[in-house]
């Protein structure tokens, strides 16, 4: 049997076989080894040459993928899917979707107001005709004012002396009622033409109204009153010629001329 202090010997070697066990040599810590983990990072301030694992160099890669990025890319894209319009109001196809911002804001556009409202004087129709036409080509309205008779297009604005308000109801009937941005640009043109006038030239136009209330009726037998605005236009002409000084010069000259003519 061992003695007391054999047998605490015995333990003390047991004991320290098993730390050796557990503790690899690699990773043993030498008591004597005063190195810090710090002199890595003293060694690599002491060598600022050394290449070494530099925490930059992944963002040296970012700024190699910033220079490659382009911030309109996303936006270049979708501008080589759209289709390219002059102005807004082309830029939309088809019938306008009321409830949308643009589509809104399009008619709010196309029926304001001129500056100046318009007396019906002959002296300033060829201005209110210009402005008109400009309204016209802004707001994509050309569709209303051009006239197909026989197999002649009549732009408006260059022919209506030479159109009847009976050949301009007629084209009115191809798209009032009608699911058609045409239909809607009537509505608007009416609404920019009337908002247009002075009091007194909105009173005399009303007189008018047979003119450009138009009666159709649709597939089920249904008759509808329509407002159009390429016939309010033409009364609005036929109004400021009817009676001017002009046209009473050109009737009396044409008076005078009756017998050189018979």
């Amino acid at each position: 049997m061992p003695s007391r202090s054999g047998f605490a010997r015995e333990q003390n070697e047991e004991f320290d076989d098993a730390q050796e066990d557990e503790i690899p040599e690699d990773h043993a810590e030498d008591p004597y080894d005063q190195t810090d983990e710090n002199d890595d990072e003293d060694d690599d301030a002491e060598n600022p040459d050394d290449p070494g694992d530099d925490p930059g160099d992944e963002d040296d890669e970012d700024d190699e993928d910033d220079e490659d990025y382009d911030p309109n890319f996303g936006m270049n894209a979708l501008n080589s899917l759209a289709r390219f319009a002059a102005v807004p109001s082309k830029a939309e196809t088809g019938y306008l979707k009321y409830g949308s911002r643009t589509a809104n804001a399009l008619y709010e556009a196309g029926i304001k107001p001129l500056s100046s409202p318009f007396n019906l004087s002959s002296t300033g129709l060829i201005k209110f005709l210009c402005e008109v036409e400009r309204r016209a080509r802004a707001m994509n309205w050309l569709r209303n004012f051009t006239l197909i008779i026989g197999t002649t297009a009549h732009f408006f604005f260059r022919t209506y002396g030479r159109l009847t308000i009976q050949q301009c109801q007629d084209h009115a009937k191809t798209y009032l009622g009608k699911q058609t941005r045409a239909y809607q640009n009537s509505m608007m043109i009416q609404r920019f033409l009337y908002d247009s006038l002075t009091e007194e030239a909105k009173t005399r136009v009303n007189t008018k109204q047979d003119e450009w209330q138009i009666l159709k009726t649709n597939g089920r037998g249904i008759t509808h009153l329509y407002e159009d605005g390429l016939c309010v236009l033409k009364s609005i002409i036929s109004l400021s010629q009817v009676e001017t000084p002009y046209t009473m010069l050109a009737l009396r000259e044409r008076f005078q001329n009756l017998d050189q003519i018979l």
